[in-house]
């Protein structure tokens, strides 16, 4: 579930519009905090396992 957050918290970070303010930055600074108090410490990995999760993700929905 954290990695799902963090998978979306990213996704959306990537995608943001920048013109809108900070909301998702915070919401991805977020996701990181909690990954790491469950004990996903090393944050390249922590990002590498999101994007395979929004990869993942885009393949199902373009599958459908």
């Amino acid at each position: 579930m954290v990695l799902e957050d963090l998978a979306e918290g990213r996704h959306q970070f990537l995608y943001r519009d920048r013109r809108q303010g900070n909301k998702q930055v915070i919401a991805l600074i977020a996701a990181q905090e909690r990954a790491t108090k469950v004990g996903i410490p090393d944050e390249l990995a922590v990002y590498r396992l999101a994007d395979q999760i929004i990869r993942e993700r885009d393949k199902q929905a373009h599958a459908r």
